[in-house]
Formats: structure tokens, C-alpha cells, sequence
């Protein structure tokens, strides 16, 4: 593998599961990017972001991002909204290569539908699943098909 692999898509659609497997059949470390997020500041994705704010979390994954792709080549996972942003969708896309995980909306709903899934994920704690979930999709679909390669999930 000569450039780091990036893994893209919505909440749920199985980025750190197969950055894991994949990392570990390559032979490549694995950078996932909440969890070093979590170390870093000693507590949890929705306690960073009650704490200091979207934006915040937002920048802090950047800088994480940016900081990973300078360390040996290996798996990178970021949060689903990493590239939901054009200047880091250009970036990802020059510095690595970018796997988009493609998972239906049904499968989707279904796959995060426990509560405890939801209580993880900031953006999915409170309304009605189905209409974050598509609301999310329709936002961020742009940006993940610009992926070098979608990969059904």
C-alpha cells in the first residue's frame, strides 16, 4: 500500500469494523480517529462535543487527520461528517486514497436504530432516526461520491 486508505460514509455504514479487518490483513496500522479523539481529550465523542462544540470537534478531528496522514501508511477511519467538507474532501482525496462504504438508507435505520448506538453518536441522540438519518444522507451524498471508489456495503 503506498498512500493511506480512507475510509467514508454515513453513521453505521461499518467503517472502523472493516477498517479493523482490512488493517490487520494489510498488515497497516489503524488510525480511528474518534477513538485517538477520545484518548486524547480523556472522554467520549458526545461528551467533546457537549463540552466544546461541533465546531470544535470538527477542527480537532482535522488537525488529527492531517497529523495521521504524516504517519506510516495504514487505515485511516474518520467521524462520517469528516468529508462533508469540500476543503477536506480535496485534501483527503490528494493526499490518500478515499473509499466511500455505501450502505442503503433501510439498512442504515436498522443498523442504528438501538438505543444505545444512538446514545454514541451526537448527531443521531435526538428526533426521529429515519429523518436524520435521510436528512444526513441527502447532505452528505455529494461529498462521499466523490470517493475514488464506492464500495457496496
Amino acid at each position: 500500500m503506498e498512500k493511506h486508505l480512507i475510509l467514508v460514509g454515513m453513521p453505521g455504514s461499518g467503517k472502523t469494523t472493516l477498517g479493523r479487518k482490512w488493517a490487520e490483513e494489510m498488515h497497516v496500522p489503524l488510525y480511528e480517529i474518534d477513538e485517538m479523539l477520545e484518548e486524547k481529550f480523556g472522554m467520549s465523542i458526545s461528551e467533546i462535543v457537549s463540552l466544546h462544540g461541533w465546531e470544535a470537534f470538527r477542527d480537532a478531528e482535522w488537525n488529527e487527520i492531517k497529523e495521521v496522514l504524516q504517519k506510516p501508511v495504514g487505515v485511516v477511519v474518520p467521524g462520517a461528517g469528516f468529508f462533508t467538507n469540500q476543503e477536506r474532501v480535496d485534501f483527503a482525496l490528494r493526499q490518500a486514497e478515499v473509499v466511500y462504504l455505501e450502505l442503503d438508507l433501510k439498512s442504515l435505520i436498522q443498523r442504528l436504530s438501538n438505543q444505545e448506538e444512538r446514545e454514541v453518536r451526537p448527531l443521531l441522540s435526538q428526533g426521529e432516526l429515519h429523518i436524520i438519518i435521510k436528512q444526513l444522507f441527502e447532505e452528505r451524498v455529494q461529498f462521499y461520491n466523490q470517493a475514488h471508489r464506492k464500495i457496496r456495503v
